[in-house]
Formats: structure tokens, C-alpha cells, sequence
């Protein structure tokens, strides 16, 4: 194209006039057309002309992109990323332009590139979003790209908001789902329309000759309008992220709430099922003790048999056996829990018997044996004697049955029905937690109690024998039922039961080699001598121990 009366060298010397002009500070439009001579000014007014044919859209355009909607927003920005991909291509692909273009022009166009892959995705961003609102301000680019051509420092400027732009429209589209609002909707529709108009301006910039372009630049001094319209674009991305900290503000304030109103909740449900468990707890102990307490009275038993007053009993002892006659009480440790005999039996992991007996003569007319407070303090001590954790892994249980009369005359000839000691050791056992599983399952209570009713009344020494080993069978079936490992049964003063001490001590020989759970029976005796047991030495074979400590030895 002919330049009419200027020659290309005096476009080269104004060329570096302007950019003398804005490095100096000098470039607002005043100060430039102040510089160009005469013949200049006709040239770029001509030029300018010539560039203005590639002028912005039409009205009906600035309308159309005013008020489309975000599904022809998508059409035209295929369209001109299209146009503006195929123009970049060819640009580069042209080795006669591209040996005159300045090597400014190469890194715009990279950075240009980035910026239009970039926008691919947003496309996907806003396709849904539905709207035409928001004023795109139009050509918001157009100067960037024809002063990004020729003037460095634009172009560094222009550089830096390239790669800023493309960080942000690649970000909306992380940013939908995270954002769905109508106001970032809005947002992004603005930002959208932008990457529309920049894409149009650079289908119109790769159209022009090299000459027209640098016309146009002529008549656009590079610093003219550039920084108004990066704030534009940077105050829509600014109001984007306001909008943003207003979401998360609104959000974080309302999972707060949120988080409140469950903490409320939990303390309230936490309250309710407190109470109710209060509630279930208290009506399910009134249960047991009511299924108990039928139990009870078909096992022939006192009330006083759950209330025995272990401590009065031990007190009771120390007061009689205080040094009567200045003869020292028992020491359990010392006399019998230290013993060997004690270690044996207590240590052994097979069913035995421990058979302590012996005198007590003073006081004279007392009815207690001096050899209770062993029973007394193996109850109280049981944990300890046997070891807490052992108890607990072993699942080892205890049951037992203290001599309960007053002391005095006629107590002396008071006499006991083993029935009695068998039935409340059986109601000892299902009174332990272990026995709830028997006590509130109503299968296995209906066949307890069944058992139990059809047990016969006793009165003759056959019949309380019988009987004995009916119960016998019905604490064997509990023990097995309840799964427990080991049961400890202390029973004080055998001597006081009805069938004599030698029966009373088969009954529970039987028990013992019957039961498949391992029994570790304690049993004491007021007797100076004890019955012939050589035959039941041999008979249980180490698994019986009998120790013999009179008052007066």
C-alpha cells in the first residue's frame, strides 16, 4: 500500500518520537499530536481512516452482545475464538509478516494463545448460567491489542494482565460449583462478555495490514485509555471476589449456626436419653428385683437372706473372741491364708474343698466357732485373696452362706436345712450381674422357675436329701447357662446343718464333680474332731484339704 507523501523512514523517526514520548511521561494525546509535524498528522489521520473501516461492532451487535443470553454468548465466543485462533495461525505461519514483526508481537501472541485456552473453559462455565444482564463495557481490549504491538512497556503491562486474566477465567470454572449463585452468575456473565469483545478486537487487529496497524497505533497512543480499561477488568474480577468473600462469610456464619444449633440438639438428646435411661434403668431393676423376689419365695427363703449384715456379723465375732480368757482371736492371715495348705487350694485350677474345723471353748457358752472370722474375711477380702484381675478375667463368681443365729443357749441346738444354704446360693448367683442374663431373658426365667415350683415340699431326712440334689442339678444348669468359669462357695459351720457334716460334705462332693464349672468350696466347722474321711481323701485324690486349728491348741 502506497503511504502518500511520507516515506517509511519518517514513520520510523515519528515511531520513535512516541516512544521517546512515553518513556518521558509524554504520551496523553495532547503532547503526541503536538509532536507529529504536518505531513505526519495527514498520514495517520489518513491511515486511522482506513483502520476505522475495522471499527467496532454495529449497534445491532452492541445490542445483540448487550442483551444476549448465555447460550448465544457461548455461539459467539466459538465464533471468534474460531476466527481468532485461524488468524493467530495464520499470522505465524506467514514468514514475509512475521520477519517484520517485532519480536513484541511473538510473546503477545503466546500469552494471547494461553488466554483463548484458557477461555475454552469457560465456556463450560457459564453455559448454565442463564443470563443477559451486565454491561460489558465494549472494546474493553482493543487498545491493549494494538499498543501490545509496538510499545514495550505496554507490553509488559499488557503481559502481566494477560496472564492475570487467563488465571481468572480458568478459575471460574473450579469456582461454579462451589459458587451457584445468581449474583456470581452475574459476575461471570460480565467477565464472559469480556472475553467476547477481546476476541472480536483480535479477529479485527489480525485482519489489518502490518501498515494499518501501525496507523492505528499512530492514532491510539499506547497509554491512551489502557489503564481505565484494565481497572474495568479488574474491578469486575474484584467485585467477583467480593462477592466470593461474601458467600464464604455468609456460609462460615451459617455452618456456625448450624454447628450451635447441633451442639443445642446434642446436649438436649444427650439431656433426653440420660433421662431416659434413667427411666429404663430404674424400671428394669424394679423388674429384676420382682423376678427375684418370686424366685425367692419359691426358694423357701427369708427376706433376711439378701440383707445379711456381713459387718455386724464380723463384729459380733471380735466382741466374743476378744481375748477371753487371754486367749488371742484368730489370725487369718497368719493361722490360715498363709498357710500352704490355703495356697494350694486357692491356687489350683481344678474344683476342691477346703475343710477348716476345729474347738472353741471360751467363751464357754458362746455358739459361735472362733474359726468363722475366716469365712468372714475371705467373703469381705475375696478380691484380694483371689486377685481382682483374675476375678475379672476368669469370670470367677462368689456365693456364700454365714451362720445367721444369735448368740445364746437354745441357738446351740439350732439346726439348719441344707436346702436352705443350696437355695441361696443359687439366688446369690442370679442376683449377680452375670445373672441378668437369666433374670431378664423370658425363656430361660419361665424354665427357672418351673424348675424351681416343681421341687417338693421337704420335712423327712430322705426327703431333704432329695431335694438337695434337685437343687443341686438346677445350680449346675445356672452356672452353665450364665457361662461362669469358677464359683467360690464359703459356707460357714456345716456342723449346724440338718443330715449331719459327713452328708452334708457328700452333697457337696457330688455338686462339685457334677458341675462342669471349676467350684472352689471354703467350708467351717465348730468340731474338735471331724468325721472319718479317709474314703473321701481317696475319693477326690488332692482335690481335698482338711486344716485342724482348735481354740485352746
Amino acid at each position: 500500500m502506497a503511504m502518500s507523501n511520507i516515506d517509511v523512514e519518517s514513520v520510523k523517526m515519528s515511531s520513535e518520537n512516541v516512544k521517546m514520548g512515553s518513556e518521558n511521561g509524554t504520551s496523553d494525546p495532547e503532547s503526541f499530536w503536538s509532536s507529529m509535524d504536518e505531513d505526519t498528522k495527514t498520514f495517520v489521520e489518513k491511515e486511522y481512516e482506513r483502520a476505522d473501516k475495522y471499527k467496532k461492532w454495529s449497534k445491532d451487535d452492541q445490542k445483540k452482545i448487550k442483551n444476549a443470553s448465555i447460550e448465544e454468548l457461548e455461539d459467539l465466543m466459538r465464533e471468534y475464538m474460531d476466527q481468532a485462533t485461524q488468524q493467530q495461525d495464520h499470522f505465524k505461519e506467514n514468514a514475509s509478516r512475521r520477519a517484520r514483526a517485532e519480536r513484541g508481537i511473538m510473546k503477545f501472541l503466546d500469552d494471547f494463545n494461553a488466554y483463548v485456552q484458557a477461555y475454552k473453559g469457560v465456556v463450560d462455565v457459564m453455559k448454565g448460567a442463564g443470563f443477559g444482564e451486565g454491561e460489558a463495557a465494549y472494546g474493553a481490549l482493543q487498545l491493549l491489542l494494538i499498543t501490545a504491538v509496538h510499545k514495550q512497556k505496554t507490553e509488559d503491562f499488557i503481559d502481566k494482565m494477560l496472564v492475570e486474566l487467563s488465571q481468572q477465567y480458568d478459575r471460574l470454572q473450579r469456582l461454579k460449583p462451589a459458587y451457584p449463585t445468581r449474583e456470581m452468575q452475574k459476575y461471570r456473565a460480565v467477565l464472559y462478555r469480556l472475553g467476547v469483545e477481546f476476541l472480536h478486537e483480535s479477529v479485527r487487529y489480525y485482519l489489518m495490514s502490518p501498515l494499518r496497524r501501525l496507523g492505528h497505533l499512530f492514532a491510539r497512543p499506547p497509554s491512551v485509555g489502557v489503564q481505565r480499561i484494565v481497572e474495568d477488568i479488574k474491578s469486575a474480577i474484584r467485585e467477583t471476589e467480593r462477592e466470593m468473600r461474601a458467600i464464604d462469610g455468609g456460609r462460615i456464619n451459617q455452618i456456625e449456626q448450624t454447628q450451635w444449633q447441633m451442639v443445642r440438639q446434642q446436649k438436649e438428646d444427650r439431656k433426653t436419653i440420660e433421662e431416659t435411661n434413667t427411666i429404663v434403668t430404674a424400671l428394669q431393676i424394679r423388674n429384676d428385683n420382682d423376678r427375684l423376689d418370686i424366685l425367692r419365695r419359691l426358694l423357701h427363703l427369708d427376706a433376711s437372706n439378701d440383707g445379711f449384715d456381713l459387718e455386724g456379723y464380723r463384729e459380733s465375732l471380735r466382741e466374743t473372741f476378744y481375748y477371753p480368757r487371754k486367749l488371742p482371736p484368730l489370725d487369718v492371715e497368719g493361722h490360715v491364708f498363709n498357710r500352704p495348705e490355703f495356697d494350694k487350694w486357692k491356687g489350683g485350677t481344678t474344683s476342691s474343698i477346703f475343710f477348716l474345723h476345729g474347738a472353741t471353748v471360751a467363751p464357754e457358752q458362746t455358739a459361735y466357732s472362733w474359726l468363722s472370722p475366716a469365712a468372714v474375711q475371705l467373703i469381705s477380702a475375696f478380691s484380694s485373696v483371689f486377685g481382682s484381675q483374675q476375678c475379672k478375667e476368669s469370670s470367677t463368681l462368689l456365693s456364700h452362706y454365714l451362720y445367721q443365729s444369735s448368740d445364746t443357749i437354745n441357738s446351740t441346738q439350732e439346726k439348719t436345712s441344707p436346702t436352705e444354704v443350696l437355695s441361696s446360693l443359687i439366688h446369690q448367683v442370679l442376683s449377680s450381674d452375670k445373672g441378668k442374663r437369666i433374670i431378664r431373658n423370658e425363656d430361660s426365667f419361665a424354665f427357672l422357675k418351673q424348675s424351681i415350683d416343681a421341687l417338693e415340699n421337704t420335712s423327712t431326712t430322705k426327703q431333704i436329701g432329695a431335694r438337695c440334689r434337685r437343687l443341686n442339678t438346677i445350680l449346675i444348669n445356672v452356672l452353665k447357662e450364665l457361662d461362669i468359669n469358677c464359683l467360690v462357695i464359703v459356707i460357714d459351720r456345716i456342723d449346724k446343718l440338718r443330715l449331719g457334716m459327713e452328708n452334708v460334705m457328700e452333697l457337696l462332693v457330688e455338686l462339685m464333680e457334677r458341675a462342669k464349672t471349676t467350684l472352689k468350696i471354703f467350708v467351717t466347722a465348730r468340731s474338735r474332731l471331724a468325721f472319718e474321711d479317709d474314703d473321701l481323701k481317696e475319693q477326690l485324690d488332692g482335690k481335698y484339704t482338711r486344716l485342724t486349728i482348735n481354740q485352746d491348741d
